[in-house]
């Protein structure tokens, strides 16, 4: 009875409180037990705690190591030294952080999220090759379905990655791959969880 009101009084202070998420690499606390375990919804997303920040960003929270190879170069211009970064990044984001189930709509909180995933591309100078977004989902339910879901996924992440970077609609392609390209099995809730996904590819150059 002791650990239930405790679960009770938790659960209770974190309810009304939306989830957000800092910039400059941190992110609000999680909401955890007095046994060190975090406290997640019934969709699998860890509850966070406005009162502090962490730099750490727990994999079963949804957040994944980017693979990231950066190149520098000096290219002279007449008139002005200009520097170029060669970018060639996978950035990986578990869809129940972006969409709510069975949903193609971006929250508040999703947005944070893309924000704190691309803020060192916003502001910096155009991007000059294509970015691919691509849509996955698990095997749950009819396979046109979840082609269709991984689409609507893409476009809506395409459309603010438009918006909200310097890169230009016609270099962004959204694509879906449904349930075809799984990286885990689909027979566990984990394996699922990890199929559902939403992964943003730049390959490219961009200038500060």
């Amino acid at each position: 009875m002791k650990k239930q009101a405790i679960l009770a009084a938790v659960f209770t202070a974190v309810l009304f409180q939306p989830m957000a998420f800092a910039n400059d690499g941190f992110v609000e606390d999680y909401v955890g037990s007095p046994y060190g375990e975090v406290y997640k919804n019934s969709y699998g997303e860890c509850w966070r705690s406005r009162f502090q920040e962490t730099t750490e960003k727990l994999e079963e929270c949804g957040y994944e190591k980017p693979v990231v190879v950066v190149e520098q170069e000096l290219v002279i211009a007449p008139t002005a030294v200009t520097l170029t970064t060669t970018v060639a990044e996978e950035i990986n984001i578990r869809a129940a952080l972006l969409f709510a189930f069975d949903s193609a709509v971006l929250s508040d909180d999703a947005k944070a999220v893309l924000d704190e995933r691309i803020s060192k591309y916003k502001g910096r100078g155009e991007l000059t090759s294509n970015v691919s977004v691509i849509g996955h989902t698990d095997s749950t339910g009819p396979e046109t379905y979840n082609q269709g879901l991984s689409e609507r996924r893409a476009k809506a992440v395409a459309v603010y990655l438009e918006q909200n970077t310097n890169i230009v609609d016609d270099q962004i392609d959204a694509i879906g791959k449904g349930e075809t390209e799984p990286k885990a099995s689909n027979d566990s809730k984990e394996g699922r969880a990890i199929n559902r996904r939403v992964v943003i590819i730049l390959d490219g150059q961009v200038s500060q």
